[in-house]
């Protein structure tokens, strides 16, 4: 009888082992997972913050900002930002160059939550969507469906109005004028025949003619030229930037642009969209920059 109640002891004990050990392996379980769980929702809500810093620190973008990206390139640092008690001391934007299209711009957020890392990279179009011309023409047919010729038309006068930045020529033509490019600089040449300097180089010119313009020989400037109603331009030219034709101004000639051609789309004029030089010389028109096509991308 002792030896059964033995065997019995025995076998109570090894049940006891099994089950405790069972036990211990089914509870140590629970807890990784447990852990494993509570590590994935720290992440996820680190990637929570990373992201809504992003978009708080876009608030803080301004238009001017946009432009010193798009022109100058390079990386800012913007204002820190905060939320809860998670912060990013230094948000950067950056710009984002590909080929055939006008800059992209970049703010990158990097952040900590419990010890856990994230990053958020916002993606957005600086350039308003309707300069967005893969024939490189901006009609005014297309400027009046899309609503804006109307308002452009004050808007482009007003632009036109704020000083240059250093380097760049502002001018505006209101008296017949012949001319010719000689040794890379631009002179006026007289009905005697005289020739009188009027620009050092044709670089950079923000150049509205309001009168007849003539040119002797082919003529290359890069900006923005703006034929107003009742102005013509004759002879061979090269625009590197954006030509822009009112209604009722004449051009006889050659007329190549290389970046975008704006108005009225009649006569012997060749565009090449070019996103870079358009960017380049007319970031100063009011409605150019227009931020849109906002992508979020969540490091983890």
């Amino acid at each position: 009888m002792s030896r059964r109640r033995g065997a019995i002891a025995l076998m109570a004990v090894f049940i006891f082992a099994v089950i405790s050990l069972l036990s211990l392996v089914i509870f140590s379980r629970i807890e990784d997972n447990l852990l494993l769980l509570g590590a994935e929702k720290d992440e996820k809500q680190a990637s929570y913050y990373a992201e809504s810093l992003a978009y708080l620190a876009n608030e803080g973008v301004s238009k001017k900002k946009i432009i010193d990206v798009i022109q100058l390139g390079g990386s800012y640092h913007l204002p820190a930002v905060s939320m809860d008690d998670v912060s990013d001391e230094h948000p950067r934007l950056s710009c984002v160059a590909e080929k055939g299209s006008y800059t992209a711009v970049k703010l990158e957020i990097s952040c900590t939550y419990k010890g856990i890392g994230a990053k958020a990279n916002l993606r957005f179009d600086g350039v308003n969507p309707l300069f967005i011309q893969e024939d490189g023409v901006l009609s005014v047919e297309e400027m009046k469906n899309a609503g804006v010729y109307e308002a452009w038309q004050p808007m482009l006068a007003e632009s036109f109005t704020k000083p240059p930045e250093a380097g760049v020529r502002s001018v505006i033509t209101r008296e017949p004028l012949h001319l010719k490019q000689k040794d890379g600089k631009l002179v006026q040449v007289t009905e005697e025949n005289q020739e009188i300097p009027l620009f050092e180089n044709t670089e950079k010119l923000r150049w509205e003619i309001e009168s007849a313009v003539e040119t002797k020989n082919p003529l290359e400037v890069s900006g923005v030229v703006w034929l107003k109603k009742g102005s013509s331009l004759k002879g061979d030219v090269h625009v590197k930037g954006v030509l822009i034709r009112e209604p009722g101004a004449a051009v006889e000639g050659q007329m190549v642009v290389d970046g975008l051609f704006i108005g009225e789309n009649t006569g012997p004029i060749r565009a090449n969209f070019q996103p870079r030089l358009v960017e380049q010389s007319f970031y100063f028109f009011d409605d150019f920059i227009k931020p849109s096509g906002y992508r979020l991308k969540k490091l983890y």
